[in-house]
C-alpha cells in the first residue's frame, strides 16, 4: 500500500515549520490595508506594490496595547507572527502591534524594546520596590524650567514639609535628555535618598522618547532606592513606567503617591494621644484596684496578727523538726547499738577460731621439735661444719663429730666404721 498523510497531518507539519521559524515568529510586515472587516476581532488583507496579499487578524486582546488602529488604504507596519489555521490550511499574521508607516518604524522598534525587556523580566512586580511611608529625603528628577518641578515640590511641601528635597537638573527631552536624566539619576542613587521621582510635564510621543532609553531604564532596575515615574499626562505611558517602583499618572500625583499628608498624621496623632491615655487611664485604674487589695490584706490591718502567725508557724516548724531529729537519733543509736553487738561477737567468734588455729599450730611444732625426739632416747651427729649426718657413707676415719643427746653435746674421733 502506498504510504499517505491526511490533510490535517500535512496542515499540522507546515504549522510546525512555520512556528519554528524564528524569521516568522516575529515579524514586521509592510503593507497597504485593502480590506477591513470589525467583529470583535479585526481581521484584515495586506497587500504590497506588487499586489501579493496576506490575511491579518487584530484579536481583542491585543486591541488595547496597539500604537494605531488602521483603515481601509492605511500604509502600516504590521508586528506579529505567522501562524496557520490547522482546519483550513490558510496561514495569517496574528498582529500584536500597527502603527502608520514612517513613524511606524520607530513605534515597532520601541515595541520590540519593550518586549525584550519584560521577557527578561524587568517589568515583573516581584522586583519593585515599596515605597516608604515617611520619607525624610526626596530626590526630584526633572528639568528646572519646566512645570513639572513645581507642581512636584509644591504639593510635597504643602502635604509634608518635613521632607527634604533634593533637586537634580535633567533635560527631559532632545538628544541629550538620555544621557543627563541617567547622570542625574545616578547621582540621586548614590545620595542614599528614600524615595526618588523622575519625570516630566505632558507631550507628544517623539517629546517623551528620552525615558524609553534602555540605559536609563535599566538603571531603574537595578537601583536599590524606590522610583516613581511621572512623565506626562495618565494616557502616556513610556518604558521607564513599566520598570519604576510605581507609576504616577502627573508630576502632581507622584508627589502625593510618595507623601504622607501631614494633616493626615497629625489627625492619626491626634487619635494614637487618645488610644494611648484611654491605655493608661486602664493602667492606673487596674492598679489602684490592686492596691486597694493589697491594702486590704490582713497583714496592712494588722501587722501584729501576721507577726504572731508566722511565730505559730515557726514553732510547728521548729517542733516537727525536733521531733524528727529525735526519731532519727533514736535510729541512728539503735543501728550503732546493733552494728557494737554483731561487731563485738563477731570479734569474739574470730578470736576463738584463733586460738584454736594457734594450738593446732602449737601441737604441730611440739610433735615436728627434734628436742622431743631427744628426750626419748634419740641423739643427732654433725660433722665439724654443723650438718647433720644421715648416712656411714658420710663420714671418714679420723673425722670429728658432734653428737647431741638430751641433755648435751659430745664429740668424738672416728677411729672405725662399718
Amino acid at each position: 500500500m502506498i504510504p499517505f498523510l491526511t490533510v490535517k497531518q500535512v496542515n499540522e507539519r507546515i504549522k510546525n515549520l512555520i512556528e519554528n521559524d524564528d524569521a516568522l515568529i516575529n515579524v514586521v510586515i509592510k503593507g497597504e490595508v485593502a480590506n477591513l472587516t470589525n467583529r470583535g476581532h479585526i481581521y484584515m488583507t495586506i497587500k504590497d506594490e506588487s499586489a501579493a496579499s496576506i490575511k491579518a487578524v487584530l484579536f481583542r486582546g491585543y486591541q488595547t496595547f496597539v500604537q494605531y488602529m488602521p483603515s481601509i488604504g492605511d500604509e502600516v507596519l504590521l508586528y506579529g507572527s505567522i501562524e496557520l489555521y490547522v482546519p483550513s490550511g490558510s496561514y495569517q499574521i496574528i498582529v500584536k502591534d500597527v502603527a502608520l508607516f514612517g513613524e511606524g518604524k520607530r513605534l515597532i522598534e520601541l515595541e520590540k524594546l519593550r518586549k525584550k525587556l519584560q521577557d527578561e523580566g524587568l517589568f515583573n512586580e516581584e522586583h519593585k520596590l515599596q515605597i516608604p511611608k515617611f520619607p525624610k529625603s526626596i530626590g526630584v528628577i526633572t528639568a528646572r524650567s519646566g512645570a513639572a518641578i513645581h507642581d512636584i515640590v509644591r504639593n510635597i511641601i504643602l502635604r509634608y514639609p518635613i521632607a527634604d528635597i533634593h533637586f537634580y537638573n535633567s533635560a527631559v527631552q532632545g538628544e541629550t535628555a538620555p544621557k543627563e536624566l541617567n547622570e542625574a539619576l545616578n547621582k540621586a542613587i548614590d545620595d542614599n535618598l528614600d524615595v526618588i521621582i523622575i519625570g516630566r510635564g505632558g507631550g507628544d510621543k517623539e517629546d517623551l522618547s528620552a525615558f524609553n532609553d534602555e540605559t536609563l531604564v535599566r538603571t531603574i532596575y537595578n537601583s536599590k532606592t524606590p522610583i516613581i515615574s511621572a512623565v506626562g499626562h495618565e494616557s502616556d505611558y513610556t518604558l521607564v513606567d513599566y520598570v519604576s517602583d510605581m507609576r504616577a499618572s502627573t508630576p502632581t500625583d507622584a508627589a502625593i503617591r510618595a507623601t504622607p499628608k501631614i494633616s493626615d498624621i497629625l489627625l492619626r496623632l491626634d487619635n494614637d494621644k487618645l488610644i494611648l491615655n484611654n491605655a493608661i487611664g486602664n493602667k492606673i485604674s487596674n492598679y489602684k484596684q490592686k492596691l486597694k487589695a493589697i491594702a486590704n490584706l490582713p497583714f496592712f490591718i494588722n501587722p501584729e496578727s501576721y507577726y504572731v502567725l508566722q511565730k505559730e508557724r515557726i514553732n510547728n516548724i521548729k517542733n516537727q523538726l525536733n521531733n524528727k531529729m529525735n526519731l532519727l537519733l533514736k535510729s541512728v543509736r539503735d543501728d550503732i547499738n546493733r552494728v557494737q553487738i554483731n561487731l563485738r561477737n563477731s570479734v569474739n567468734l574470730l578470736l576463738n577460731k584463733r586460738v584454736n588455729e594457734v594450738e593446732r599450730l602449737k601441737i604441730r611444732l611440739t610433735s615436728l621439735n627434734p628436742k622431743a625426739l631427744l628426750d626419748k632416747g634419740y641423739s643427732i651427729t654433725l660433722d665439724e661444719n654443723d650438718n647433720i649426718i644421715t648416712s656411714s657413707s658420710e663420714i671418714n676415719i679420723n673425722q670429728t663429730l658432734k653428737t647431741i643427746v638430751k641433755d648435751g653435746i659430745i664429740t668424738s674421733n672416728v677411729i672405725k666404721k662399718e
